[in-house]
């Protein structure tokens, strides 16, 4: 069996319904993925590595930063801000929307 690729019984590679959609619907539902479940399908395979990278809507809300217990607050926060710039150094293309909100955020 090839690395990476399942296998039907006969023997013939399966397709992959979803890499074959055209790359404004793939946007499209990754649009409607929280911003850390986008950047996750990164792993999926080669063709979906940079899939997230033009999505035009960023937003960082309460569930991406997860619960954060006082003592922690500002390790967390520099963790967060270091992940929010490195997802806009890598982001291509226009942001047509930008979200920041968490409650812990000093602005």
């Amino acid at each position: 069996m090839t690395r990476g690729r399942k296998r039907k019984a006969d023997g013939k590679p399966t397709s992959d319904i979803i890499s074959v959609l055209p790359k404004n619907v793939i946007e499209c539902i990754l649009e409607h993925l929280p911003i850390r479940d986008a950047v996750r399908t990164s792993i999926l395979s080669r063709k979906w590595r940079y899939n997230w990278i033009s999505i035009p809507q960023l937003v960082f809300e309460y569930q991406f930063f997860g619960d954060t217990v006082e003592d922690k607050a500002l390790r967390e926060y520099d963790q967060s801000m270091a992940i929010i710039n490195n997802v806009l150094l890598l982001h291509s293309g226009p942001i047509l929307k930008f979200v920041l909100r968490h409650s812990k955020f000093p602005f």
